[in-house]
């Protein structure tokens, strides 16, 4: 894909942790230029000081996906220089593949390559960017901390030995609108509370890392004694008020004063902060997307939502990772400043002109704009979870993700590149045929979902239905080993028992009962059978799953109820719990077939009038949470045509995420993220009801 451009970084650097580089040349103008880039980790890139790109689209470890940008003609001067600034993490995440780091790009105009790294680039080392500093979470890379008065050094290249294969991107390329405020929400007083740290830092840091025979085997982060930064320290100590007054920009903040911004909503992007520092400064900013006891909580779900900034004089400062957040704050913990700008610089789906609900209520209305926003800044390369703690890419998330983006875009841009990378994953972690929960990641504790791998062959068939085009044999080799996988654990019964790792039914009682043979995991892979043997006109497959749903109607069903478990007794007879009975295992077995509203009409009908949110009927059974029992009881609901109870419903579940957030939630309170990308389902459920 590149006619000239080498892949390069810096030398003797290419494998360390938390490396930050940048990369200059200059350019003439010329008719149509175009950007081809792509690299390891994280970049963006500047053409004369104008940020037009930030990326990559993220891909398999071994794989590097191109991105085309069409530079805009109006950015474009008789002389220009192009910064590409690019970070190589080689840590181990669930955000990123641990690859040896590199750039590579070209400007095109035609077929003449303008400027092209390996030939025209300077390079240096950014070293405002400190390099041993806390991980973010478990599951991103490393939190940023900067000191604007150390001076980038020029650094010699090297051509890094990385045998990848280019792939096209389909994802669109991002948004990057910026989102200024107009005032400062409050200002406000900061102390501290001389208390011992409460957060055990030692131990966020320690579960990171992998040790054997004393030595540490996996790059995941740095131990405490080599950093010496450590803001998330500072800031826990912090007791603050505030003052209900808004303020002008352009407001003085002193030592032991803060600056503290409402956003209105949920927004992901990187941090803008414009300043005048008086004084030698250094500041804390912080952000979350709730508020505990009026304040910033910045270890949310084990998140550092800080920044750390040292800085004197004029600065325009931009984070280079991104974050989400509804509230933010800037504490100046050194110095003063003049506080000038506060901004985000937005990273999301381009997804332009979604259909138009036609629904009246204001409530739904609410609910379907979040819908779409959610979307929006979860589905930019990749399906993620969610664009905070992790960014990371899970299946059976990915299931309602991109029926969601079929719904608001009709088209698979993002699809396709997310089932390319799961065809394409190499991840010598996982068993033979085994497929990791979430990628690009590592998975370096070897854990792994078998429900989420059985997820991944629910979707395809679905995602086969919507692309019209698509070489299924592609996917043969995937599913065939998936099953030699499952088939090593299927007992006398045809049925799954014991199955490894991982086991994830719901967030409910129902995940307690997931070992011996757990009863809603069988339902699932009777489907699984069922479309691999649709898929490739393997007729075998398709009587097993009949059997098999046969066997568990049998064993299971006790006249009323679908039970969830059964265990071996000391004769190693097959026993079922009488009594462990889940809401979310009955939606399984309509779900995937087990059960149907003509043959089990009694349970319909009791799942239909005495199950919905907040009910008190059968007490004793479990009842759902968000994920995943109420999302496939409203899937069944929208198939058996109770559309008003589903619409009462959905207002009831998502109106007050949609109020206080315009996202939509992991859980139906706040104990989890609050901008989850599998809720942007419901936003296809309702164009079904309503646009018909």
């Amino acid at each position: 894909m590149f006619t000239k451009a080498k892949a390069i970084w810096l030398k003797d650097l290419q494998n360390e942790m938390n490396i930050q580089t940048l990369f200059v040349a200059e350019f003439a103008k010329k008719d149509n230029l175009t950007l081809k880039i792509t690299g390891a980790s994280a970049y963006r890139v500047y053409i004369n000081d104008i940020l037009v790109h930030y990326g990559p689209a993220r891909t398999a470890g071994g794989y590097a996906r191109v991105d085309i940008v069409p530079l805009c003609d109006s950015i474009i001067k008789d002389k220009n220089q192009i910064k590409i600034e690019a970070v190589n993490y080689h840590c181990n995440s669930y955000s990123f593949v641990c690859q040896t780091g590199f750039i590579q790009a070209e400007i095109v105009s035609g077929d003449e390559v303008v400027v092209a790294t390996g030939c025209d680039f300077k390079a240096f080392r950014v070293n405002a960017r400190i390099q041993n500093v806390m991980r973010y979470s478990i599951q991103r890379c490393f939190t940023e901390v900067w000191d604007t008065s150390i001076t980038d050094t020029e650094h010699e290249i090297c051509f890094p030995d990385i045998h990848i294969e280019y792939l096209e991107r389909h994802a669109p390329l991002p948004d990057l609108s910026e989102i200024a405020v107009d005032t400062i929400t409050q200002i406000g007083e900061f102390g501290y509370l001389g208390e011992e740290y409460p957060h055990k830092g030692q131990d966020f840091i320690n579960d990171l890392r992998i040790i054997q025979d004393g030595k540490v085997v996996s790059n995941m982060g740095y131990t405490l004694d080599e950093i010496n930064e450590k803001p998330m320290y500072v800031f826990d100590q912090m007791d603050y008020t505030f003052e209900d007054e808004e303020k002008p920009l352009g407001s003085t903040i002193s030592q032991g004063k803060y600056a503290f911004f409402d956003m209105k909503r949920n927004i992901t992007g990187m941090i803008r902060l414009k300043f005048n520092a008086k004084k030698n400064s250094r500041l804390l900013i912080a952000f979350d997307e709730k508020l505990k006891d009026g304040k910033i909580n910045h270890a949310t779900w084990s998140c550092v939502n800080i920044v750390q900034l040292s800085a004197f004089g004029k600065q325009d400062f931009t984070s280079f990772e991104i974050y989400g957040f509804k509230y933010a704050a800037v504490f100046v913990i050194e110095g003063e400043i003049e506080l000038n700008g506060f901004s985000v610089i937005q990273y999301k789906n381009p997804i332009k002109n979604p259909p138009v609900l036609k629904c009246a209520d204001t409530v739904v209305q609410g609910i379907y704009s979040a819908a779409v926003e959610t979307l929006r800044q979860n589905a930019v390369d990749i399906y993620m979870d969610c664009p905070t703690r992790e960014r990371a890419g899970w299946l059976c998330d990915s299931y309602f993700s991109a029926c969601a983006e079929y719904a608001f875009t009709g088209k698979t841009d993002v699809e396709d590149d997310f089932v390319e990378n799961y065809l394409l994953q190499r991840c010598p972690d996982m068993p033979e045929g085994m497929l990791p929960k979430c990628y690009p990641a590592n998975h370096v504790k070897k854990s792994f979902i078998p429900q989420w791998a059985m997820w991944f062959v629910i979707e395809i068939e679905q995602y086969i239905q919507r692309k019209g085009e698509f070489d299924v044999n592609r996917f043969k080799p995937v599913a065939y080993k998936l099953l030699g996988f499952f088939k090593k654990f299927e007992n006398e019964y045809g049925l799954l028992e014991d199955l490894p790792s991982w086991n994830f039914v719901e967030w409910s009682k129902a995940n307690e009962w997931t070992a011996g043979v757990n009863f809603p995991t069988n339902m699932l892979y009777s489907e699984v059978l069922c479309i691999v043997g649709r898929l490739f006109d393997d007729e075998l497959l398709i009587k097993k799953a009949a059997k098999m749903r046969d066997t568990i109607v049998h064993l299971s069903y006790n006249g009323t109820f679908f039970c969830d478990q059964a265990y071996r007794n000391e004769n190693k007879q097959l026993i079922i719990y009488p009594d462990r009975i889940t809401e979310v295992c009955q939606y399984y077995a309509f779900r995937f077939r087990v059960a149907d509203k003509e043959k089990f009409s009694k349970l319909y009908d009791i799942l239909v009038t005495d199950f919905y949110p907040g009910t008190t009927k059968w007490p004793d059974i479990p009842k759902v949470n968000a994920f995943m029992g109420m999302y496939i009881r409203m899937e069944l609901l929208r198939e058996w045509g109770k559309n008003e109870m589903l619409v009462k419903e959905i207002k009831d579940f998502f109106g007050h995420m949609a109020q206080y957030t315009s996202t939509l939630w992991e859980h139906k309170d706040m104990s989890g993220s609050l901008n989850h990308g599998f809720a942007s389902y419901v936003g296809g459920l309702l164009l079904e009801i309503f646009n018909g």
